[in-house]
């Protein structure tokens, strides 16, 4: 392999060596090609060093260069945290509002929906990209946060346990919101579980204030009350009935998902406080109804509610605007010019993101990540957009651990009842989605698998009609050449 491939690896699995070791094992006598997403200042660092290691193997060179950063790396992120808080606090005193936002999926499209949404009503500064970790958060911070700002809003990744913890301490939110428990990271949190505790950290930042924090209605067996899985000395559960909790109105938006959705059963009668109610999609986007309940929560005596269309396609992201028609009212900010906002809200790159192509072709990208619980919304689209053809290209569900193969053969059987047509990217588990597919009524011929999502549409190219919805379904696919 090329260095810039094995440099790339490296930054896509955050530097962590055993990950990309498991990672280079797998592709051993492959020739991937990859480009690092960004030059950033440490993988320039990895890259010099590691050249002046010539005479040692590249892998040597490269878990060399990690190690002689490492001290330096440290010293220098404490430093960028420091300066970040100093910051945080002259800020605050000027009136500075903070937002952070915890969750398995979601989080980058509730960040960047809310930021667009009430930026002209507010001067907005959020978290680009997918920027998430304490580094990266400190240097958003200090460069890019301007006095004049009177938001910020954060998203807090969760990794390893304690991560949110972590970066709930160094930003103190006012205002918090939880997106759903899902099965993402699982290889190296251990089990949902741990991945449930570790984003309840942001549950019991705000346990003595929770009229400020908006959990999504997907998280009641987790943090919805007595009996629910997560549980604390600090944040037993108890009460969090009065959190804000958002999500599904009346029928059903989500879809439900062939796919177990392994989530923890709880009090899922108890309505939602914010819901998405009577959603249509078709190709121009999707239209809905939000509805915010009577209750005692803000002294309000009966229900308020905005009819509103977006562009954006599905259920899933109409309830992604959700926490920011909640974020305006607790500001005192128009809600219905957050309604009005909506009708203009730009697509998010990878997530469904449309191209409209020659012959009424219609292509959805939506391969910045999937995962067993996220995957509904997609099949939902699936069955929902007009289409002669449907096309399906993935590389399947990424880090599962041991439930890895079971659930992409379920992905399988789940494709075959709304694609005619399946690229699968050549990864460990292709097998296994292929034969769920064609044990669930899909035709063996097709399929075609390639390296990568080039080579798969050359493959597929004839299959493709007027008419015709092809959708990039998750999967890292850099990483596979």
């Amino acid at each position: 392999m090329t260095t810039r491939t094995l440099l790339a690896a490296l930054q896509q699995h955050e530097y962590n060596w055993p990950r990309f070791s498991q990672w280079y094992q797998r592709h051993q006598g492959q020739d991937p090609r990859i480009e690092p997403a960004d030059w950033t200042v440490k993988l320039r660092l990895v890259s010099a060093i590691s050249s002046t290691l010539f005479f040692v193997p590249q892998l040597v060179a490269l878990r060399l260069a990690l190690g002689l950063l490492a001290p330096a790396e440290g010293t220098l992120r404490q430093g960028w945290q420091t300066l970040a808080r100093l910051k945080l606090a002259w800020l605050r005193r000027r009136g500075l509002v903070v937002l952070g936002i915890a969750g398995s999926y979601a989080k980058t499209s509730t960040k960047h929906i809310m930021a667009y949404l009430l930026e002209e009503q507010l001067s907005v500064c959020a978290t680009p990209k997918s920027i998430n970790t304490p580094l990266g958060i400190s240097q958003v911070i200090w460069r890019q946060l301007k006095s004049d700002h009177q938001l910020l809003i954060i998203e807090l990744g969760e990794y390893y346990q304690g991560d949110v913890a972590q970066l709930a301490a160094l930003v103190r939110p006012d205002y918090g919101v939880v997106t759903p428990v899902g099965r993402q990271h699982l290889e190296r949190m251990g089990s949902l579980d741990q991945v449930a505790a570790t984003i309840g950290e942001l549950v019991e930042y705000f346990a003595g204030r929770p009229d400020r924090l908006a959990v999504h209605q997907a998280n009641r067996g987790w943090f919805g009350g007595e009996g629910s899985h997560v549980q604390s000395d600090t944040h037993p559960g108890k009460g969090s009935q009065s959190y804000v909790w958002y999500g599904e109105g009346d029928g059903d938006v989500e879809g439900d998902g062939d796919v177990d959705s392994g989530k923890a059963d709880g009090d899922g009668d108890a309505p939602p406080d914010w819901t998405v109610n009577r959603p249509e999609v078709s190709a121009r986007g999707t239209e809905f109804v939000v509805r915010q309940a009577a209750g005692e929560k803000d002294n309000r005596a009966s229900h308020k509610s905005w009819q509103v269309f977006t562009p954006l396609y599905g259920a899933h992201q109409a309830i992604n605007t959700l926490p920011s028609f909640w974020l305006a009212g607790r500001l005192g900010l128009d809600q219905a010019a957050v309604a009005k906002r909506c009708r203009t809200l730009p697509y998010l790159e990878r997530r469904h993101y449309p191209t409209f192509a020659e012959n009424e072709v219609l292509i959805l990208d939506n391969s910045y990540n999937t995962n067993p619980d996220s995957w509904p919304a997609s099949r939902r689209l699936l069955e929902q957009l007009p289409a002669e053809r449907r096309i399906v290209i993935t590389a399947g569900f990424l880090e599962l651990g041991d439930q890895a193969e079971t659930l992409n053969r379920q992905l399988g059987r789940d494709l075959a009842g709304v694609a005619e047509y399946l690229g699968l990217i050549e990864t460990p588990w292709a097998d296994a989605i292929c034969q769920g597919f064609t044990a669930a009524g899909g035709q063996a011929s097709h399929v075609a698998t390639a390296a990568n999502q080039a080579q798969l549409l050359e493959s597929l190219r004839a299959t493709i009609i007027p008419k015709s919805l092809i959708l990039f379904e998750g999967g890292w696919q850099e990483q596979y050449g």
